[in-house]
């Protein structure tokens, strides 16, 4: 007995002398897998790619019934120049199809939404505002069911969204000029929504007061400003309303002043220093006054010279807490829509604009 514990003992130290220091305790229940195994490949090291998000619908917008523009992947897309700047090289192309996708637009004015609706009225005939070639126009008088109201001489359509234009009309490009879409192309003579958007809006923080009226200190902002530029009038204030507009959690106030006898045509020679005026300005909470629109004129003699702003109202419309403003300048025979936008530092830029008149 004794020798054969030697003789083990010997082996062992064989062994270790040979460098065989690794022998397992014991043989595990399962041995790995031979590399002639089928084995996934191991997960590498460190955070796995996220699969890319789709991106968001765009946002289509209509201000007083016309068409400005969009909103998607973080920026607003202006259907004309948004700095004013005329010529069909600053007209953005969007494609009729685009706003004929959507299944449901939403209206609203100062008291939140006001009517949901899965048709819209569509102008075809030639002339201002609707659709370049007469092949596109004689397609789209095709598509959806015709209105044939008294003077509209059946060119009006009124089309079920969502729906797809056939070969031929899907290649209508929205005018860049006075394009209107009625939102309840069924019903003649219905004024048409402050806001309309193809997804609804969350109103629920909106707190506006309309019952706020202009202190002395805004009159007098707006005389500084008829000094500067020699008009010879009296403010008058058709829109006062606080807010919290730039979400900063302070209260602003936003005011449009204009002519008070708007809509407004003169031709009594004994006015010669009579002028149009329209002018917003934003007060801030800490007093100071901040322009956000001035369109001055000199002479009530001339008609074409004749404007008048109006505030169309403020909507969060692309969902960061910050109200967009939305106005319609309206002069003789012509006029256009436009979002304002707060952008940062008490900045306020024109986002979306379309022109539109005679």
């Amino acid at each position: 007995m004794k020798k054969i514990l030697f003789l083990i003992f010997a082996a062992l130290m064989l062994c270790v002398a040979a460098g065989c220091d690794h022998l397992p305790a014991s043989v595990p229940d399962n041995p790995p897998p031979s590399e002639s195994d089928d084995v996934p490949p191991a997960e590498p090291d460190g955070e796995q790619a996220e699969p890319p998000t789709p991106a968001d619908p765009a946002v289509y917008i209509f201000v007083e019934g016309a068409f400005v523009g969009s909103w998607q992947d973080g920026a607003f897309k202006s259907l004309n120049h948004a700095g004013g700047v005329f010529g069909d090289e600053y007209i953005s192309a969007f494609m009729l199809q685009e706003i004929l996708t959507p299944g449901m637009y939403y209206a609203y004015d100062e008291t939140g939404l006001i009517f949901t609706t899965d048709k819209i009225g569509l102008y075809v005939s030639d002339g201002v505002g609707s659709f370049a070639g007469p092949e596109i126009r004689a397609a789209l008088m095709n598509e959806g069911q015709a209105n044939y109201d008294v003077g509209s001489a059946g060119t009006n359509r009124v089309l079920q969204l969502p729906h797809t234009l056939g070969d031929t009309a899907k290649n209508a490009i929205i005018p860049g000029y006075s394009f209107f879409i009625n939102f309840t192309g069924w019903e003649q003579g219905v004024e048409p929504p402050q806001l309309a958007v193809s997804r609804p809006l969350d109103l629920s923080a909106r707190r506006l007061d309309h019952e706020v009226v202009p202190d002395p200190e805004d009159y007098d902002e707006i005389r500084k400003i008829f000094a500067m530029y020699e008009v010879k009038e009296e403010p008058y204030f058709w829109t006062c309303v606080d807010g919290d507009f730039d979400g900063d959690g302070e209260i602003e106030r936003l005011l449009v002043a204009g002519n008070p006898d708007q809509p407004y045509i003169h031709n009594d020679p004994a006015d010669q220093t009579g002028s149009f005026y329209s002018i917003a300005l934003l007060r801030e909470s800490d007093g100071n006054y901040v322009n956000l629109f001035k369109y001055l004129t000199r002479d009530k003699n001339d008609v074409t010279d004749w404007n008048h702003l109006q505030f169309c109202g403020a909507y969060d419309i692309n969902g960061n807490g910050k109200y967009e403003l939305l106005f319609s300048l309206r002069a003789w025979e012509s006029g256009f829509n436009f979002v304002l936008s707060f952008i940062d530092d008490g900045e306020w830029a024109t986002v979306l604009r379309c022109n539109w008149g005679m």
